[in-house]
């Protein structure tokens, strides 16, 4: 009997959402990530590793190595405030 939960995805398959004590948060690749900022993948890989964090913020690390950023992150970078 498999868990739902931990359910095996195609490696092209990206989560969208990670479940964290009930709350779930949207999140996105790096890609995603900078070319909503405009701005190279590779730049915010490089501010990561130079700073700790791009922009102050700091994205999810998967066990397979991959970032998600979350979503609203960006939101407040660029000013969109949410009603």
């Amino acid at each position: 009997m498999e868990n739902p939960v931990l359910e095996r995805r195609s490696k092209d398959e990206t989560p969208d959402r990670i479940i964290n004590a009930g709350q779930a948060e949207a999140l996105m690749t790096t890609k995603e990530f900078a070319g909503l900022l405009r701005v190279e993948p590779a730049t915010v890989r490089r501010g990561l590793c130079v700073n700790g964090h791009y922009m102050g913020v700091r994205p999810v690390k998967l066990p397979n190595r991959r970032l998600l950023w979350p979503e609203k992150a960006w939101r407040e970078i660029v000013g969109i405030v949410e009603a």
